[in-house]
């Protein structure tokens, strides 16, 4: 992992080389502004339970996850999941020679011819985990797993605060110690 600045905002950007992995994970809003979704009837209510619905709703949020080799990980807020963002917060990050294990995204697929990277797709499928020995997205599968068990207690916090629990997240998973993040304010 190589970390350089930016010389416009003077901001340390990170980049991965190496193995990556990307994947995006749903983060339920919390705004008291946006419109609540509609009630279900009793009738609709399962044995199991309300169902979610599949992919993104307007409820939702997507979270934008890189991790490499090294053990450098990113977790990032998107707006969206189209193209031109994930290009956007694609390109700082990933080195023009790092090889993308991705869940089959267009958007990441696309990045990839743009940039020349070399691309593994790994479908969500319950029988496929790899696409090889070397080339697999369990690491990151393993990081929205954790994060899904570390944002429960909170029910849903307000999306302006999600940053600083995503922040908070890294700084758990990463083993950081209570006195280096307060050194770093």
């Amino acid at each position: 992992m190589l970390s350089k600045t930016d010389r416009g905002n003077n901001r340390a950007v990170t980049i991965l080389q190496g193995s990556n992995g990307r994947r995006s994970v749903k983060y339920l809003r919390g705004n008291r502004t946006h419109p609540k979704p509609p009630r279900r009837r009793w009738y609709e209510y399962g044995k199991k339970g309300i169902s979610m619905m599949r992919g993104l709703s307007r409820w939702q949020l997507p979270i934008f996850t890189v991790a490499d080799r090294s053990g450098a990980r990113r977790f990032q807020r998107l707006s969206g999941r189209s193209n031109s963002t994930i290009q956007m917060a694609l390109a700082p990050i990933v080195a023009p020679d790092s090889v993308l294990c991705t869940d089959g995204l267009q958007a990441y697929a696309a990045f990839a011819q743009y940039r020349g990277n070399e691309h593994f797709v790994i479908k969500t499928k319950p029988g496929q985990k790899t696409a090889s020995a070397t080339h697999y997205i369990q690491n990151i599968n393993t990081l929205h797993s954790r994060y899904e068990t570390f944002i429960k207690p909170f029910r849903g916090p307000a999306s302006k605060y999600f940053e600083g629990y995503l922040r908070w997240f890294i700084a758990r998973v990463s083993k950081v110690r209570p006195d280096e993040v307060l050194r770093a304010v």
